[in-house]
């Protein structure tokens, strides 16, 4: 679910990934793009979205151990250069 911390409602994640696709493809029919798709790609698109919102806190999460880790492998690489 994402939250709003100003607002007292949720909206569910299907919604939020329904509503990802169908402004997606809102800009593919207006560029012209229209032709071209099935609904596999539109399905395919939504679960895609559905996925990522569902899991967005795993990936949250492995983002913030990369930040940590980061400066630790740089001050190591100065250690090492310095030697």
């Amino acid at each position: 679910m994402i939250r709003i911390p100003a607002k007292k409602f949720e909206i569910p994640d299907e919604e939020v990934a329904l509503r990802i696709v169908k402004l997606y493809f809102e800009e593919i029919a207006r560029i012209g793009f229209k032709r071209n798709l099935t609904l596999d790609s539109i399905l395919n698109a939504y679960f895609y979205a559905l996925h990522k919102l569902q899991n967005k806190d795993k990936e949250i999460k492995k983002i913030g151990k990369l930040i940590e880790e980061e400066p630790l492998q740089e001050t190591g690489k100065e250690r090492k250069a310095s030697e």
